[in-house]
């Protein structure tokens, strides 16, 4: 897929995600968006696309672009203009690893220093060193290596971040449990304090609270984590509850985000309640389009409802909508 090809699904991302009615949503056009988008990605095929968006305040949102792996197979040119050409000429031989997302905080008006972030498959602490070293960032592998002595047994390590361009040892840890342990949390706490404390992160009751009731629901749970220079988990985590796409034609794993799911309206109005959401979220199920293309569909579908934590309890919630070609 070419350049210009690529630059036209993505304005019809932004015009099916943008109308009129979603400004509450995205907030006002974000000038930088395509210039981001372009300098993202490398290979073959159209990048999956990310947007991050708050549920409550001001409206904006923050761009992810993620090349996979299958997609730099056979002939591909790096472009001069690349973000970061020495860890996609890393990434594009390795092994076990999935996809490489370039992340923007376009909200924060950065637009020349995002971060990079590594999806792997499966637990291989050597790929991960491998990767923090083209990143230039090998001065956080024994933080990682300590995150990783922590995590508890039944955790799936499924990505980690860095900021390429910046001077300190920033890492950035996606965490999986396993089904049983999810399960577990439903009831008990306890259990999800201890695997919390086991990383360094002493939560508060409210959030131990809100964690066990997002684990009740039928969507898959993940944890975020800010890793400090000593691998412990630092103030800031966040959980994530992980939906399906719309309107697929299997039996899908776990639920879609749509509008009728009682366990989506169970969700979203406990977020309400305790003013980490307003209204907006109930325009999201209607940001879900696929898009007829000459060899396959675009589509686009609210992934992720995430919230955020400090210490002292949980802060705010975002969504994310995520859009890619479907061949």
């Amino acid at each position: 897929m070419d350049n210009l090809a690529d630059l036209l699904i993505f304005n019809t991302i932004r015009s099916s995600f943008k109308a009129d009615k979603y400004l509450s949503l995205f907030g006002e056009h974000n000038a930088h968006a395509l210039e981001a988008f372009s300098e993202s990605y490398i290979g073959n095929d159209f990048p999956e696309v990310w947007f991050e968006l708050p549920l409550s305040g001001n409206p904006w949102y923050d761009l992810h672009v993620l090349t996979s792996r299958e997609s730099l197979e056979g002939d591909f040119v790096i472009p001069e203009d690349v973000f970061f050409p020495d860890v996609f000429s890393w990434f594009a031989t390795a092994d076990k690893v999935r996809q490489l997302a370039i992340s923007h905080d376009l909200s924060k008006g950065i637009y020349d220093n995002p971060a990079v972030q590594l999806l792997v498959s499966g637990r291989d602490n050597a790929v991960v060193h491998d990767f923090l070293a083209a990143s230039q960032k090998s001065d956080a592998r024994d933080s990682y290596d300590a995150f990783m002595r922590q995590l508890p047994a039944r955790w799936y390590a499924c990505y980690f971040g860095t900021f390429p361009s910046r001077s300190d040892r920033f890492l950035r840890a996606e965490c999986i449990p396993c089904k049983n342990d999810q399960n577990l949390y439903k009831t008990d706490t306890g259990i999800l304090a201890k695997q919390l404390e086991s990383l360094g992160y002493k939560a508060a009751a409210d959030t131990l609270e809100l964690i066990c009731f997002m684990s009740s629901l039928p969507f898959p749970i993940e944890f975020q984590f800010d890793v400090t220079g000593d691998g412990m988990a630092g103030d800031i985590m966040s959980a994530s509850l992980r939906f399906m796409m719309p309107g697929m034609r299997t039996d899908p794993k776990h639920p879609a985000f749509i509008k009728d799911d009682e366990n989506v309206q169970r969700l979203m109005k406990k977020l309400c309640d305790l003013g980490l959401s307003d209204e907006r979220w109930e325009l999201l199920p209607d940001v879900a389009f696929a898009k007829r293309l000459c060899n396959g569909h675009l589509v686009g579908y609210p992934a992720f409802i995430k919230v955020r934590f400090t210490p002292d309890g949980p802060v705010d919630s975002k969504a994310y909508l995520v859009s890619n070609v479907i061949l």
